[in-house]
């Protein structure tokens, strides 16, 4: 299952990994917040939340 990370470069993560577009949307808000900083969306792998 893939999941997405929004971070930022001067901040760090901003929230736990969800879906893309929950991602964006926390990403596009992080940046109309603070304009200096430089955001992304890490995709990530998780697995189905089995203990092995």
């Amino acid at each position: 299952m893939k999941r997405y990370l929004p971070r930022c470069r001067t901040c760090g993560s901003l929230s736990a990994p969800s879906d893309v577009d929950s991602a964006y949307e926390t990403a596009k808000a992080h940046m109309k917040n603070k304009p200096g900083h430089a955001v992304g969306v890490i995709p990530i792998r998780v697995n189905g939340g089995k203990r092995q």
